[in-house]
C-alpha cells in the first residue's frame, strides 16, 4: 500500500532520532562533568557515609567532602551589636543574663553596670553602680532581685538590689581574709560560694538576709586550691578551679555536717523547711527550732516508730517502702 504521507512519516521519524541523540548527549555530558568523585564513584550532590572517618559526605563535583565542614558552621556566626563606655564599662570582666539585661562587673570602674539587650543589635546601658565595696569587681551571679559581686583587692562580696534596673543600689556586703582575692560567685538557695584566689580558698556565704551576709564555712588548700578562678556548685559538691595547681578541685560543701548536724540544734529562720534524715520527716524552723510538719496541740495522737515521737499530719519518707507517709494520729499512711 503506497503511503500517502510519505513527508510526515520521515519528519516524525527524525525527530525521534533527534530526541534519543539529545539524552544521549546530555547523559554524556553529566557523565564528563560530574563523575569525578572517585573511591567510590558518584556524582556531584551524591552523599555517602564514610565508614573509616564515620562521617557524612558529599560529591563535590570533584571530591567527597565533610558535610559539617568548618566553612558551612562559621558562615552563620555575625556579629549583631556592641556597646562601649569607658565610665561604666572599663576592662569589663564577668557578665550574667536574665531576661533582657545583662549584668556586667567592670573592674577598673569599679561597677557593676545593667545593659538593656532586648534589641541585640541596639543594647544600652541602662544603670550602673560603682562603689570602693565593688573595687575590682570581677564575678557576678544574680538571682532574683539581687546581684551578688566579687571584689578582688577588697576581699568582699557584694550583694546589689536589682529590682530597679535603672538604679542598682548596694544593700549590703561581707569582708574578710577568707575572701581575699575573690574572683568568682555561684548561688545556691540560702548561700553564695566564693573562689578567692590570694587566700587559696572557697568560702561559703549565707545571704538568706541580704542586707547582712554572713560567712559560715571556708576550705584552703595552697595545694588543691591554689589560686581558684571558678566554681560551679551542684548538689551537695562544688567544682573548683585552681589555676596556679593546674587542677579541679572537688568541694563537698555540705555545710551542715550531714544528718547528725541536722537532727539537733536551734535555728533562726522562721519558715525555712529541711529534710531530717535522721528521723525521716519534713521539718519547719518556727524561728527557735526545727519542729516535724503536723499540727501541735492537745487532742492529737502521734505515730511511733521513729524518735521523736511525731504529732498527727507529720511527713515522713519511709525508707524500707520507699513511699513518702503522714501520721494520721494513730499510725504512718501512705500518701496517695
Amino acid at each position: 500500500m503506497t503511503n500517502k504521507h510519505p513527508s510526515s512519516f520521515i519528519y516524525k521519524s527524525k525527530s525521534k532520532l533527534l530526541f534519543y541523540a539529545l539524552i544521549l548527549l546530555l547523559f554524556s555530558y553529566a557523565q564528563n562533568a560530574y563523575a569525578q568523585c572517585t573511591d567510590p564513584a558518584g556524582v556531584a550532590a551524591n552523599m555517602r557515609y564514610d565508614e573509616t572517618d564515620q562521617r557524612i559526605e558529599y560529591c563535590d563535583g570533584t571530591d567527597w567532602v565533610d558535610s559539617s565542614s568548618e566553612t558551612n558552621a562559621s558562615a552563620a556566626l555575625t556579629i549583631e551589636g556592641s556597646v562601649f563606655d569607658t565610665a561604666t564599662l572599663d576592662d569589663a570582666s564577668n557578665v550574667y543574663v536574665v531576661g533582657n539585661y545583662a549584668y556586667v562587673t567592670a573592674e577598673n570602674d569599679n561597677a557593676l553596670t545593667v545593659v538593656d539587650i532586648s534589641t541585640p543589635t541596639a543594647p544600652t546601658i541602662v544603670g550602673s553602680v560603682s562603689s570602693i565595696r565593688l573595687g575590682f569587681a570581677t564575678g557576678v551571679f544574680v538571682i532574683g532581685n539581687y546581684a551578688y559581686v566579687t571584689s578582688d583587692i577588697f576581699e568582699m562580696l557584694t550583694v546589689v538590689d536589682i529590682s530597679t534596673p535603672t538604679a542598682p543600689t548596694i544593700v549590703g556586703h561581707v569582708s574578710s581574709t577568707q575572701l581575699d582575692g575573690a574572683n568568682d560567685v555561684f548561688v545556691v538557695g540560702n548561700y553564695a560560694y566564693v573562689a578567692a584566689s590570694i587566700s587559696d580558698a572557697l568560702t561559703v556565704v549565707d545571704i538568706s538576709t541580704p542586707t547582712a551576709p554572713t560567712i559560715v564555712g571556708s576550705v584552703s588548700s595552697s595545694t588543691q586550691l591554689d589560686q581558684p578562678k571558678d566554681v560551679f556548685v551542684v548538689g551537695n559538691y562544688a567544682y573548683v578551679t585552681a589555676e596556679s595547681d593546674d587542677a579541679l578541685t572537688v568541694v563537698d560543701v555540705d555545710i551542715t555536717g550531714g544528718s547528725t548536724a541536722l537532727s539537733s540544734g536551734p535555728c533562726t529562720k522562721a519558715g525555712e523547711m529541711r529534710y531530717n534524715s535522721t528521723n525521716n520527716v519534713l521539718e519547719f524552723c518556727d524561728g527557735t527550732q526545727y519542729n516535724d510538719m503536723g499540727v501541735r496541740g492537745s487532742g492529737f495522737g502521734g505515730c511511733t516508730g521513729i524518735t521523736p515521737t511525731p504529732s498527727a499530719s507529720a511527713l515522713r519518707y519511709n525508707t524500707a517502702t520507699n513511699i513518702y507517709e503522714f501520721c494520721d494520729g494513730s499510725g504512718w499512711v501512705t500518701v496517695e
